[in-house]
């Protein structure tokens, strides 16, 4: 897909120094541009790409000649290095969500969504997570008429400056089979915050 999707569901994430075993079947990966480790099945192919202070990842079992595909884990990470940057980060992050919300919306039902948060000792927001999952159509992807099942979440942490949109994407018709790929991709994440 050529559009990056950039919505899905929130599910663990994990700040830590050892990364746990990889599930069967997968490996971890290291991406620093993207500042993030990722179980990723063994085989699958990935691309990165940037633009501007957004790094972008792809991973998906195969791209076709087109360069699309459909089964993926997507995301772009943002770091900002100001205020500004951190402003427009943060809020396009939140555009991308919302375009997601009314994406599947406009498929037949409204998206499941939830918001988190967690403040440190002295209340400031160190993480805030948006989620939301539902069936969509991908204009782009391999079967434009077909519906797609996404897993969004926009990750922000305020005092890191750097702000996460990640998903996984598949066939409606496959999602019971393929979203057990994608909970192991999700769960756990190993993000590299700024000042780590």
């Amino acid at each position: 897909v050529k559009r990056i999707l950039l919505v899905l569901v929130l599910t663990a994430g994990a700040l830590r120094a050892e990364n746990p075993p990889p599930a069967e079947g997968f490996e971890w990966k290291n991406f620093p541009k993207e500042c993030i480790e990722i179980q990723v099945p063994r085989g699958w192919k990935f691309r990165e790409s940037s633009n501007g202070p957004v790094n972008v990842l792809v991973v998906c079992p195969s791209f076709d000649e087109k360069g699309n595909y459909d089964t993926a884990f997507m995301m772009s990470s943002n770091v900002c290095h100001n205020p500004k940057d951190w402003k427009d980060g943060y809020f396009s992050a939140l555009k991308c969500w919302t375009d997601e919300t009314a994406a599947i919306k406009a498929a037949g039902k409204d998206a499941v969504t939830k918001t988190t948060q967690k403040k440190n000792l002295h209340g400031d927001i160190v993480m805030q997570a948006f989620t939301a999952e539902g069936d969509r159509y991908l204009p782009y992807a391999p079967h434009p008429k077909a519906k797609y099942h996404t897993q969004t979440v926009v990750r922000a942490f305020p005092t890191r400056g750097i702000v996460y949109v990640y998903s996984f994407c598949t066939l409606a018709t496959d999602w019971d089979v393929e979203w057990k790929i994608g909970e192991i991709m999700f769960n756990p994440f190993i993000f590299h915050l700024p000042d780590e």
